[in-house]
């Protein structure tokens, strides 16, 4: 008896992390459709769009406080440190020294001294964040204007412009333009058509493993290099490194399994993507995504996506050289620099 005893027990063992499963064949409760949270959407301004929304519905006496004149009092500290919610109206300036280790919420313009630290900060108006100073979780405003020296970690969304003025570190940056140095400006404006020289048929090239006419699509064994001022009709997909030269223009997308290297003067209507990094000269245009899965490095003076659309740039390390202007979003998911040329 003990033995029969002993049996049922170690198939009660054996069946009991088998019972929900089988619950669910015979009832089939969970066939519907995960819920999302959209609070945790991938959008780059959803921090700052859930913050405006309890702003918002907030009490208005709540940013009655003249913030202002409290820094003024707390500026005697060796290193001022506000703990509470900020709430302003009008236009608020932030002393340099500060940490500010709560949301900070303007109505008007937005401007610190050197070394401010900021949790998140929203304005209505311009944001302006002097030299070293660091964002820690995100910032949204029409209008951000970051100086020399500043840490732009989590989010930086700028609703028009946003402007860096020398070299930075960040991690996600996001605006319809995106002027990296004071001569950005410069790199924005229209280029004139570059001079396009030999058409390279891309149904002839060495090595071809696959072809799609009616995609114009045609896949390369091994690494390949387009010579320079070459026009290229099509996407190209490389299963080894990708070298274009200098001046070439591709209408199309291109795509390697290894490094992708651009000269300069590269003009490029589609994507580019690598497995591994890009390198980008100087001078080049690109208008569609450039995805790289290691790192993805960008000489100045290039222009990168359009006005009228917006691009993407993610790799795992991104370093962008003043001058340079991006149109879209610029994402380092370990870390990013601006450098200095």
């Amino acid at each position: 008896m003990s033995t029969l005893f002993y049996v049922l027990g170690v198939l009660l063992l054996l069946l009991a992390p088998l019972l929900p499963g089988l619950l669910e064949l015979y009832q089939k409760t969970d066939i519907a459709a995960l819920g999302i949270d959209r609070l945790h959407t991938g959008n780059a301004n959803v921090f700052a769009a859930n913050y405006r929304s309890r702003v918002t519905a907030l009490d208005s006496d709540l940013a009655s406080k003249d913030w202002n004149a409290r820094f003024t009092e707390l500026q005697s500290e060796i290193r001022p440190t506000v703990t509470e919610e900020i709430l302003a109206q009008g236009s608020l300036r932030i002393p340099a020294g500060f940490n500010c280790l709560q949301e900070v919420y303007c109505h008007g313009d937005v401007s610190t001294g050197m070394g401010v630290v900021l949790r998140s900060v929203l304005a209505d108006g311009d944001l302006n964040l002097g030299e070293d100073s660091s964002i820690l979780r995100w910032a949204g405003a029409p209008r951000i204007n970051v100086a020399a020296g500043g840490a732009l970690f989590g989010r930086v969304v700028a609703e028009q412009m946003l402007c860096i003025d020398g070299p930075v570190s960040f991690q996600r940056i996001q605006a319809p333009t995106i002027l990296l140095g004071r001569e950005g400006q410069m790199a924005a404006r229209p280029s004139s058509a570059p001079a396009q020289g030999q058409e390279v048929d891309i149904c002839s090239l060495p090595n071809i493993l696959f072809y799609n006419a009616a995609m114009r699509r045609v896949v390369v064994a091994g690494d390949f290099t387009l010579p320079e001022h070459s026009l290229l009709r099509g996407n190209l997909v490389v299963r080894g490194h990708l070298h274009i030269g200098d001046g070439c223009y591709i209408d199309g997308s291109i795509k390697a399994a290894g490094m992708v290297y651009l000269g300069s003067k590269v003009t490029i209507t589609g994507s580019v993507i690598s497995d591994q990094s890009v390198v980008c000269q100087g001078d080049c245009r690109i208008a569609g995504p450039i995805v790289a899965d290691r790192q993805l490095s960008i000489a100045a003076g290039s222009v990168l996506g359009k006005p009228d659309a917006p691009s993407s740039l993610s790799a795992q390390f991104v370093m962008l050289k003043l001058p340079l202007v991006v149109h879209g979003t610029v994402w380092a998911r370990t870390r990013g620099k601006v450098l200095s040329l």
